[in-house]
C-alpha cells in the first residue's frame, strides 16, 4: 500500500512538472523577430522536427527543500510537451545526474531535442528523495521554459532563465544551445605515443572515436562507436587522414542525453586475428561540447590523458547540414566501406557459451581447389541487427513461412519487480490505427495476430512473451505492425537488462533475425519500441528501433511509432533498394572447424550492414572443415 502510493504522488509531482512554467513579464509575441519566424518556418518545414543541442551547465541559488537536515540534491528534467495528447504525456523526457547537497550545481550535460513547430522547451529542477524517507517523491525547485526559434542558427546562444512555478522558488538556470549539425570528424595523426610493447617491439596504434549517444546506446568505453582507423604497425608518430561522421541525429531521431565525444588511441596486440580485447589503451581526449560542434571548421592538437598516457592527437571538425551529415549510413565508419571488405572482416563462431564471435580466416580471397562450393539456401541464414538497421524477411527464407512468432526476452536485476508486457500496434498505410493486441486484448480483429499471454517466469528457450504473427492473413490496410514493450507499473526500465526480440518460423523454429539490447546500460523510461514490421508490396520487412519511450500501455505509444515511421521513411527507402535492383550477392567461405564442442550446429557469422550487424549461417552437418560454402548475403540496410 506504501508503494502503491508513492508511486500515485509521484504521478501527481511529474504532472504538475508538465504544467508550463509562467512565461516572464517581458516575454510578448511582438517580440518576435523576423529571424524567429522564419526559423520557426524552417522548423516546420522538417515537420517540427528539427533537433537542437543544448548544454545544461548550471543552476545558481536553488532553495533548500531539505531543510535544517541538509540541502537539495537537484537535478534537471527537460521535457517537450505534446498540446495534442490529452492525457498530457510529453513527447519526450530527459534528465541530468544528480548532484548531492549543492544549491549551485554544475551539471554542463548535453541533450539532442527535437522539439515541435512551436520550439518550446520546458526545465524543471527538482530536489531528489532516492534513498531518503521523506514522503516518496522528488520536490518541485522551479522551473522554466523557453523557445529554440529565437535562437539564431548556426551559433551558440547563452541564457540564464529565472526559475518560476513554485511559490518558493529561488535561482536561475544557465544553458547553451545551438541548432544541431552533424559533427565530422578527421583524425590527422599522433605524436609520441607510449610505447607499450616494451623491449620487444614497438607499439601498434589506432583511434577510435566514440561517445555522443544516448545512455542507452553507450558501451563500456565511452559508447557508440562511430568509426576506427586502420592499425598503423611499428610508430608511435603515426599518421591517419581518416574521417569519421557521428549523426547523432540519425542514431537518435527522437533526441536524448548525450555522452561525451571521446578520441582514443590505442595499441593494437593481435594484428594476425584483428580481435581488440587485448589492445593497450594509449591515451585518449574527451572533447568540450563548443569544441564538439565550434562556430567553425576548427583544428585541435590535444595532449592525451590517462593511466601512463603520453603524446598528443592532432585531429579537426567541420560540421555538415542536417541532411548531409548521413555519409556513414547512420552508423560512423569509414567512407566508402562496401560488401568488397566482407571478406576481409569475416567471423565464425559456434556459438555455444561463446561470448563474441572469434576471427575466421580471411577465406574469402582464396582460390578453392577440387570441387565447387557448397550452395548455402536462403533459410539457412538469419539477420543479427543492431539498432537502426533492417532487412527484407524473404532474404532469410527458402519460401516465407506465413506463421513467424516474435518472441520478446529480458531479465530483472537487482531483485526488482517490474511487470512488463509486449503488445502489437497495427497502423495503416497512412499511419491511422487500425488495432493493438496487447494482454487485454490476445488477438487482432482481422485474425493475423495473437498474444501468447503474459509468461512471467520465461520459459525453455528465453521467451519472456510471444507474439504470433500470421503474415499472410494481415489484411490488406494494415502496413506497419510496431512490437514494444511496457511497464504496466509505470517504473522506469532502469532494472531491465539484456532485452531481446527474435523472429522465428513458428513451425520449425528457424530464426530469421534477432536484434539485442544487452549492451545498453541505462533506460530511463517505462517503454521500449522494441521492432517494426512493415509491407512494401508483397514483402515484409524488420527494422530494430530500440528507442525509450514513455507510457504504461501499448495504447500511449501509437503517437511515438507514428512519428518514427514519419521520420524514418521506411517504406519508401525499401522501395528505392528495390528499384536499385542488382544480381544477388554471394560470398565464398572456407569451412572452420566446429568451436567448443557441443551438439549444436557448426554456424559462421561476418560483418553485415556497414559492419555495425552480422549474418550468421548454420552450416549443414554433412559440409566438413576445410571445404567451402557459397553463401547469399542478406542485405542489412539502414534507414
Amino acid at each position: 500500500a506504501r508503494a502503491r502510493a508513492r508511486a500515485r504522488a509521484r504521478a501527481r509531482a511529474r504532472a504538475r512538472a508538465r504544467a508550463p512554467a509562467p512565461a516572464p513579464a517581458h516575454s510578448t509575441s511582438t517580440q518576435h523577430t523576423a529571424h524567429s519566424m522564419a526559423a520557426m518556418a524552417q522548423a516546420q518545414s522538417f515537420g517540427g522536427g528539427q533537433p537542437f543541442v543544448i548544454v545544461l551547465e548550471r543552476a545558481v541559488g536553488l532553495r533548500n527543500a531539505d531543510g535544517p537536515f541538509g540541502k537539495s540534491d537537484p537535478y534537471v528534467l527537460l521535457t517537450i510537451p505534446d498540446p495534442g495528447s490529452r492525457s498530457h504525456t510529453p513527447k519526450m523526457t530527459a534528465r541530468t545526474s544528480t548532484i548531492q547537497g549543492n544549491l549551485n550545481p554544475v551539471w554542463n550535460e548535453a541533450i539532442l531535442a527535437v522539439p515541435g513547430p512551436d520550439g518550446r522547451i520546458d526545465l524543471s529542477v527538482f530536489d531528489s528523495d532516492a534513498g531518503t524517507i521523506v514522503d516518496g517523491t522528488d520536490d518541485l525547485l522551479g522551473k522554466a521554459s523557453f523557445d529554440c526559434l529565437s535562437v539564431t542558427p548556426g551559433a551558440w546562444a547563452t541564457k540564464s532563465l529565472t526559475l518560476g512555478g513554485h511559490p518558493k522558488a529561488t535561482g536561475t538556470i544557465d544553458i547553451k544551445i545551438r541548432w544541431y549539425s552533424t559533427p565530422v570528424v578527421t583524425i590527422h595523426r599522433c605524436q609520441g605515443l607510449r610505447n607499450a610493447d616494451g623491449m620487444f617491439g614497438t607499439s601498434d596504434p589506432y583511434v577510435k572515436v566514440t561517445g555522443l549517444s544516448s545512455s542507452r546506446s553507450s558501451g563500456k568505453n565511452g559508447g557508440k562507436v562511430w568509426g576506427r582507423t586502420r592499425t598503423v604497425e611499428n610508430q608511435l608518430s603515426p599518421t591517419f587522414e581518416e574521417t569519421f561522421t557521428c549523426d547523432c541525429y540519425d542514431l537518435m531521431p527522437r533526441g536524448g542525453k548525450m555522452s561525451p565525444l571521446v578520441v582514443q588511441a590505442w595499441d593494437s596486440d593481435d594484428l594476425k586475428n584483428g580481435t581488440t580485447s587485448k589492445d593497450d589503451l594509449l591515451g585518449e581526449v574527451q572533447l568540450e561540447w563548443l569544441q564538439v560542434w565550434p562556430g567553425q571548421d576548427s583544428d585541435y592538437n590535444f595532449p592525451l590523458t590517462g593511466r601512463k598516457a603520453k603524446g598528443s592527437l592532432s585531429m579537426s571538425i567541420s560540421l555538415a547540414p542536417l541532411n548531409q551529415g548521413q555519409g556513414g549510413g547512420g552508423a560512423g565508419g569509414r567512407a566508402g566501406a562496401d560488401l568488397a571488405s566482407v571478406g576481409k572482416t569475416l567471423f565464425n563462431v559456434a556459438l555455444e557459451g561463446e561470448d563474441e564471435y572469434p576471427p575466421a580466416p580471411a577465406a574469402a580471397e582464396e582460390e578453392y581447389p577440387g570441387t565447387p562450393p557448397t550452395a548455402i539456401s536462403k533459410g539457412a541464414c538469419k539477420a543479427v541487427l543492431a539498432k537502426g538497421y533492417g532487412f527484407k524477411i524473404a532474404d532469410c527464407c527458402d519460401t516465407v513461412p506465413d506463421h513467424f512468432t516474435c518472441g520478446l526476452a529480458w531479465d530483472v536485476t537487482n531483485g526488482v519487480n517490474i511487470d512488463l508486457d509486449a503488445s502489437a500496434i497495427m497502423l495503416g498505410s497512412n499511419l491511422s490505427l487500425k488495432d493493438i493486441v496487447f494482454f487485454g486484448k490476445l488477438q487482432s480483429s482481422d485474425g493475423s495476430i495473437k498474444h501468447g499471454g503474459d509468461e512471467r517466469e520465461g520459459d525453455e528457450v528465453g521467451d519472456d512473451e510471444k507474439i504470433f504473427i500470421d503474415l499472410g492473413r494481415v489484411h490488406s490496410s494494415v502496413t506497419y505492425i510496431g512490437i514494444c514493450v511496457n511497464s504496466y507499473s509505470g517504473q522506469e526500465l532502469n532494472d531491465v537488462k539484456d532485452c531481446k526480440v527474435r523472429m522465428y518460423d513458428t513451425n520449425t523454429l528457424a530464426e530469421a533475425a534477432s536484434f539485442d539490447l544487452s549492451s545498453d546500460q541505462s533506460l530511463d523510461c517505462c517503454a521500449l519500441l522494441m521492432a517494426v514490421l512493415y509491407r512494401v508490396g508483397d514483402e515484409w520487412w524488420m527494422y530494430a528501433i530500440g528507442e525509450g519511450a514513455h507510457g504504461t500501455m501499448a495504447k500511449d505509444n501509437v503517437d511515438e511509432f507514428q512519428d518514427f515511421i514519419r521520420q524514418h521513411q521506411l517504406v519508401e527507402q525499401a522501395l528505392a533498394k528495390d528499384q536499385r535492383g542488382g544480381p544477388a550477392k554471394k560470398v565464398k567461405l572456407k569451412v572452420p572447424p566446429k568451436r567448443g564442442g557441443g551438439s549444436g550446429p557448426n554456424k559462421i557469422a561476418f560483418k553485415s550492414g556497414n559492419g555495425a550487424c552480422l549474418q550468421e549461417v548454420v552450416i549443414p552437418t554433412e559440409v566438413v572443415a576445410g571445404t567451402y560454402i557459397e553463401v547469399p548475403v542478406v542485405e542489412i540496410v539502414s534507414c
